[in-house]
């Protein structure tokens, strides 16, 4: 299957339901025709509009479908809309990818092996619904080590995006290092072989997210399967839960993504 190609990303990638109402309000000026308008559908009385090819040329989809739900009147009264204008400081769960997001298959190299693992769909959804940003860190040395291009890596991101999107779910970044600092292997990228500083555990990919995102790090999560990813974290600012039984450091440790959402989410809402 061609990843590249696939129209279930949001932001013109993935799209929230704040982006989607002033989609919404702009429809006519912004994808100017082709609109059609079919009966709601959904269990929950979604309304799907549906844009031609012509009115996604640009994003490069082949077909875009926005789903616009009925409950958009209540993230207006609720402040949702009015949370995610990046003007105000945005709270975000920061997701490790490798381990946390998909099994860990070692040096992930052939997207075949790219597979979610079960209950993490249901967890970044709880994340969109919740007002947090859900942003991917990962490190991807491989690009480095000349195993997997830029070209290659970001089919194998579309593809995590795609099967996300499928069941409802959406990731607002993904950031990734694709360096490393120990050179001297045969088929490597020389330039990218450098003692970066975003290569967790140094926090740059998170210290960027929040310059771009505008994002409150001290009332922000990462959420990871390793020890690189809890020091990244506790570098940054943020609040940490381990995804394991090791003691690196961490605020909390639970048994899988779904399982630390819940209990980030939990904390967070006690704290309000």
């Amino acid at each position: 299957m061609d990843w590249e190609n696939k129209g279930y990303r949001a932001k013109e990638k993935n799209m929230n339901k704040a982006t989607l109402v002033v989609m919404a309000a702009g429809i006519g000026s912004r994808f100017g025709g082709g609109i059609k308008q079919l009966e709601p559908v959904g269990p929950n009385g979604e309304i799907i509009m549906d844009y031609s090819i012509y009115d996604a040329m640009e994003a490069g989809f082949d077909k875009v479908v926005f789903v616009i739900r009925k409950d958009l009147e209540k993230d207006f009264k609720e402040g949702t809309v009015h949370g995610k204008n990046l003007a105000n400081k945005q709270r975000a769960v920061f997701i490790d990818r490798d381990g946390t997001i998909n099994k860990y298959v070692g040096f992930l190299t052939d997207i075949e092996d790219f597979e979610l693992i079960d209950g993490v769909t249901d967890a970044i959804k709880k994340i969109n619904s919740s007002g947090y940003l859900a942003i991917v860190v990962t490190n991807q040395p491989v690009v480095a080590r000349g195993e997997v291009s830029f070209s290659e890596l970001d089919q194998i991101h579309n593809k995590m995006e795609t099967l996300l999107g499928k069941e409802g779910a959406y990731l607002d970044a993904i950031y990734y290092c694709p360096h490393h600092p120990h050179k001297g292997y045969e088929g490597e990228v020389e330039e990218l072989k450098i003692d970066c500083e975003c290569r967790k555990p140094k926090p740059g990919m998170l210290l960027k997210a929040a310059r771009d995102f505008n994002i409150d790090l001290t009332r922000s999560w990462m959420i990871g399967d390793g020890e690189n990813d809890i020091k990244a974290g506790n570098a940054a600012g943020c609040r940490t839960i381990l995804i394991g039984d090791s003691n690196f450091g961490q605020d909390i440790s639970a048994q899988n993504l779904y399982d630390a959402v819940n209990k980030c989410m939990d904390i967070s809402e006690a704290k309000v």
